[in-house]
């Protein structure tokens, strides 16, 4: 029996993933999936089509299963992979493979204010005003960085203001938005 390298580093990628990136791989698994099965609705193969989805709906179950329940989002997301399962089940029964898109459509949403779209209507105002707010964060941060005494912190500020700059200034100066 031949061995496969790639199967064999796929395997060791799971077994020394940490959680979260075992959750990153089932997301992944499952959109690899549906991408396999609306192809091969598409190609009018049955059966890999069927295959494809039971493996989705699947990976759904363990996503589901996987909840903590004593957290608020944990129904909610416990509902939208119920909706996605069943759509699934529906594409499998019908072979339509229009009923997979619902779960594969997920839309890029830009925020031009802050939490809950609040300032959204500032227009440059708000852009350039969060930004300076948010230059102002990073280099109060800089300055507690320069005078922490622990590593961790150290490590923990340093995190912090990459996000700020990278995901917060950057985006926001670049496209007007986060």
């Amino acid at each position: 029996m031949a061995v496969n390298p790639y199967q064999i580093y796929k395997q060791q990628e799971v077994l020394s993933a940490g959680r979260g990136e075992l959750l990153l791989l089932l997301y992944d698994g499952c959109i690899k999936q549906m991408k396999l099965a609306r192809l091969n609705m598409a190609d009018h193969n049955v059966e890999e089509a069927h295959q494809s989805l039971m493996k989705a709906q699947d990976i759904l179950t363990q996503l589901s299963c996987d909840l903590d329940m004593q957290y608020e989002i944990s129904a909610r997301l416990q509902a939208l992979y119920t909706f996605f399962r069943e759509e699934l089940v529906q594409a499998n029964i019908h072979k339509d493979e229009a009923r997979v898109l619902p779960v594969l459509n997920l839309t890029m949403v830009w925020n031009h204010g802050v939490t809950f779209g609040m300032l959204n209507g500032a227009g440059a105002v708000g852009r350039w005003g969060l930004a300076v707010v948010a230059l102002a964060i990073v280099v109060a941060l800089c300055v507690w960085l320069s005078r922490a005494e622990r590593p961790l912190v150290a490590a923990a500020l340093g995190a912090i203001i990459g996000g700020a700059i990278g995901n917060n200034l950057i985006d926001r100066l670049r496209f007007g938005a986060v």
